[in-house]
């Protein structure tokens, strides 16, 4: 999503980072890191404890990352109230300017006009993870309890993840209404 500064006129597209950042992404590595430092405990193969807390450490840059892309701080003058460049105030400031700025929006409001980049999960992967959640929650019990927090994680983000994708998917960040829909669709 990208944001205009009023002050600088500067463009910042939040999604420049060199991990985009995904909540969803993040969590399932945490989760897994989590499994995998168990993992050391049970075998004594220290390469899976290495492993684990890069996982983790990579998890939780990603999470940072991902709430770094709602910053509407401005990166140049420091202003702290950047619009995005779909927002009434964004746009304001683009017209007043004669500026123009590629749209990226992939959907679009159809009862305000809002233009967003809408985020929809992939129900695929929530179930993967829930299946591999639940999978590994034998080993998480009987092996060690480090594993158990993973295990969960998994389970949650997949939960989560189908949960947002059933009750975000279509709602306008705007006027609040579930009249969100893609640009390509019909």
């Amino acid at each position: 999503m990208k944001h205009i500064c009023p002050k600088c006129l500067s463009v910042n597209d939040s999604n420049n980072t060199m991990l985009k950042g995904s909540l969803f992404l993040g969590s399932a590595l945490i989760g897994i890191g989590f499994i995998l430092t168990a993992t050391t405990f049970y075998d004594k193969q220290y390469i899976f404890l290495a492993i684990g807390l890069a996982a983790i450490v990579i998890g939780i840059i990603s999470i940072v990352n991902y709430f770094k892309k709602f910053s509407k701080i401005c990166p140049k003058c420091k202003y702290d109230k950047m619009p995005t460049i779909n927002e009434p105030e964004g746009v304001q400031v683009l017209q007043e300017n004669g500026m123009s700025v590629k749209d990226d929006s992939t959907h679009h409001c159809t009862h305000c006009g809002y233009r967003s980049d809408g985020i929809v999960q992939s129900k695929m992967r929530s179930i993967v993870l829930i299946i591999f959640g639940i999978l590994t929650l034998p080993f998480a019990s009987a092996h060690h309890i480090i594993a158990l927090p993973g295990s969960l994680i998994l389970i949650g983000v997949g939960i989560y993840g189908i949960w947002t994708n059933y009750r975000k998917s279509f709602t306008c960040p705007n006027c609040k209404n579930k009249t969100l829909v893609a640009i390509d669709s019909k």
